[in-house]
């Protein structure tokens, strides 16, 4: 390696005992002054620390509304048959108010009923 080059330098808390930078939260408050105090344990000693952090507030970032737009038809509307349009009316095919209603009559080829009475 280049003999110039600077290291980077460590961020973060280290435990006061051992210097390992991993450690556990285990529990929170909220303490005056808007402060959080943290208990903090080291994972590999298990020395117990506690630390006051201050809630820094931002205020977010305008953003701008997008313009209203007037609201544009998609398609043309389709055309509404009245209760009292004929054949005439052009949206019904020829025939359609002559056709009868067909009769229904029993189904072909199911099983027949057999009654005990009747043997």
């Amino acid at each position: 390696m280049n003999d110039t080059a600077t290291e980077i330098p460590a961020q973060g808390f280290e435990c006061p005992a051992c210097g390992c930078r991993h450690l556990y939260v285990t529990g929170t408050r909220i303490v005056f002054g808007g402060r959080k105090r943290r208990r903090r344990e080291c994972r590999h000693c298990g020395r117990i620390v506690y630390t006051l952090e201050k809630i820094v507030e931002s205020k977010p970032a305008p953003v701008e509304s997008p313009p209203v737009l007037e609201p544009q038809p998609v398609c043309e509307p389709a055309p509404v048959a009245s209760a009292d349009a004929g054949p005439e009316a052009g949206i019904f095919p020829p025939g359609f108010f002559d056709a009868k209603p067909k009769a229904h009559g029993p189904r072909k080829g199911g099983a027949k009923r057999k009654d005990a009475a009747t043997k």
